[in-house]
């Protein structure tokens, strides 16, 4: 019973709602709506970190629309470098509380990068099941990767170095895809 119990409460927090502020850390918002990405996408999205402050995710939530039905293989990689070239835009993102402007930013591609940064690793893997009417198989049509159950402990996917990165792989899949995708984060100096 306890198991069942400890298994709930871990599936609703990691299908809760993005996070409030994090005490004592600056936490930021931001988000991309309808981005059309290319047939053949690399990374779609990265929360780059070009200052070199602790940035820690705490959410990410992602739905979409396939140019047809598919299977895609989607992953969340860390990049020691930034990705170079291609077409892209920045979101400016909102803070959470009252507090400085976010160094960290949110960067989306419609034409791939020309270079990759390095790949540290992959730190989330799933297999994505889109159609022209949305995501499978939940009923809203949404992807939800909560990472505040992991914050009391650490694990929070965690980007330190200048000009590193956290990156929403599409593994070079040839479905085109419309995506809409909000990622939260805290910032701070440890």
């Amino acid at each position: 019973m306890k198991r069942l119990i400890a298994s709930l409460l871990l599936l609703i927090s990691s299908s809760s709602p993005a996070p409030a502020q994090v005490s004592g850390k600056a936490t930021y918002y931001a988000g991309v709506f309808s981005l059309a990405s290319p047939s053949g996408a690399t990374d779609a999205m990265c929360l780059e970190n070009p200052a070199g402050v602790v940035v820690r995710l705490l959410q990410i939530y992602v739905s979409g629309l396939g140019a047809g039905a598919a299977t895609i293989d989607v992953a969340l990689v860390k990049r020691a470098s930034l990705n170079s070239g291609g077409t892209s835009t920045t979101v400016t993102p909102a803070i959470g509380d009252a507090g400085a402007a976010a160094q960290a930013a949110l960067r989306s591609w419609t034409v791939n990068p020309a270079a990759l940064g390095t790949l540290v690793g992959v730190l989330r893997h799933v297999r994505w099941d889109i159609t022209t009417t949305g995501s499978n198989p939940d009923t809203s049509g949404t992807g939800v990767s909560n990472f505040t159950q992991f914050m009391a402990i650490g694990f929070a996917p965690t980007i330190r170095a200048a000009n590193s990165a956290i990156c929403l792989n599409f593994n070079t899949d040839s479905t085109a895809v419309t995506l809409t995708s909000n990622w939260t984060w805290t910032e701070s100096a440890d």
